[in-house]
């Protein structure tokens, strides 16, 4: 059977869930600023960019999940390097791999099937709209379903058929990921500016824990026969202290950036 530690496993979903929105968020930022725009306002769910020019404003809302997919590719060779190892920084990578994956073909969806997020911004104006909107539906959905794959193919490479009740199991570790991204963003929501229920952080909840959606029900595929669990030995998250104060420390730089960026506005 795997032997997981569930603080140990939630800690690194934290880390991981922080690490992919900072990224997104900075690489918006970095955008803007490469594009000669002024920060109005920056935190780790939201930046707010000045500029002069209408299609500026397309670039930035479309460049972070673009960014998302490539880090996801540039993990990909890592977490194929380490198919032999079965510990805590596997799962680690593979969780970075897979929510920067799912960040970035997820505002496809979202943006196409309900109008909002950063790639409705992108096609804000366009007509006829349903018609974009429809386009980018299809290549969010495609996106989305293809990286459902993928993220399993890799994960059954960290899975021992052999062991008692391996589905289970990684259903549970799912849940464990998606509700402790539930969890920090909530926290971190508190920080932002008029409350974690105000729009911009509800606007990011929303997207994320969308995108972050195919934890709660991709296991089941394994279930169904569509994927094979290759793994030699069985997934071991063991207890990291590490692992605990990495989230606590990513926590507190989300929450100071939130604090300081605010000024700015």
């Amino acid at each position: 059977m795997s032997r997981i530690h569930w603080p140990t496993a939630a800690s690194l979903s934290v880390a991981s869930v922080l690490l992919t929105l900072m990224f997104h968020e900075g690489f918006h930022a970095v955008t803007c600023l490469a594009l000669g725009g002024e920060i109005r306002h920056f935190s780790s769910m939201h930046v707010n960019c000045s500029l002069d020019v209408d299609w500026k404003h397309r670039v930035v809302a479309g460049s972070a999940a673009i960014a998302n997919i490539l880090l996801s590719l540039s993990l990909w060779p890592i977490l194929r390097k380490m198919r032999n190892q079965h510990g805590s920084l596997a799962f680690f990578v593979w969780l970075l791999f897979s929510m920067n994956l799912f960040s970035g073909t997820g505002y496809w969806f979202a943006s196409g099937a309900f109008g909002v997020g950063d790639w409705a911004t992108v096609i804000r104006g366009w007509h006829p709209v349903l018609l974009y909107r429809a386009g980018l539906f299809v290549l969010g959905a495609s996106a989305l379903t293809l990286s459902v794959v993928w993220v399993l193919v890799e994960f059954g490479r960290l899975l021992d058929k052999t062991q008692q009740k391996p589905i289970g199991h990684a259903q549970s570790i799912c849940m464990t990921v998606y509700f402790a991204s539930f969890a920090t963003m909530l926290l971190v929501g508190l920080a932002q500016p008029g409350g974690a229920f105000s729009t911009a952080p509800m606007m990011a909840m929303f997207a994320a824990l969308g995108a972050y959606s195919p934890y709660l029900w991709m296991m089941q595929w394994f279930r169904a026969g569509f994927f094979k669990l290759q793994g030699r030995s069985a997934l071991l998250v063991h207890r990291s202290y590490g692992s605990v104060i990495l989230a606590a420390a990513l926590i507190v730089v989300a929450v100071a950036a939130t604090i300081v960026g605010s000024g700015n506005s």
